[in-house]
């Protein structure tokens, strides 16, 4: 990232840009990744140089390559070799294994097309009852009739 900076700068000098310093930082603060932004902050805040931001920054034990350059290989380790009387990972055929729900081979419970099946129409099934009952208000007691006892009503 440092010498892609480097020979930017080297660009602009070139065609007779002058570039300052504090033009240079900002153009390497602004092309580090936000990984970084942390570093930027704290480079940004102290009276240094270019050299000295770019030293600094070499320093750090990070990558400054952008993220989206960054590739990742993920590799599973070989299973093929069996050492010792079983296979750690072994895994029965599809024909061995056998639903505890339909008791038919080939599939477990959770793959069971049955159960699902099932499921759902016990779904389907259920009905929701709505109550209304009638009530005749004159049976209750009006707003004069409620007794609401006050402190006073309390032992303590």
């Amino acid at each position: 990232h440092i010498s892609k900076f480097r020979s930017l700068l080297n660009q602009l000098v070139g065609i007779n840009e002058k570039v300052n310093d504090d033009d240079a930082k900002t153009i390497l603060f602004n092309s580090l990744p936000k990984k970084m932004s942390h570093v930027v902050f704290t480079l940004s805040k102290i009276k240094i140089g270019l050299e000295g931001v770019v030293s600094t920054l070499l320093d750090q034990n990070e990558p400054l390559e952008p993220e989206e350059e960054v590739l990742y290989v993920h590799t599973k380790a070989s299973t093929s070799s069996k050492k010792g009387r079983y296979n750690s990972k072994h895994v029965p055929t599809k024909g061995k294994i056998k639903c505890y729900y339909c008791k038919e081979a080939g599939h477990v419970i959770l793959n069971c097309k049955k159960q699902a099946q099932d499921l759902l129409d016990d779904k389907l099934d259920q009905k929701a009852y709505i109550v209304e009952e009638e009530t005749d208000w004159e049976d209750y007691a009006t707003d004069e009739e409620l007794y609401c006892p006050s402190d006073e009503d309390y032992l303590f």
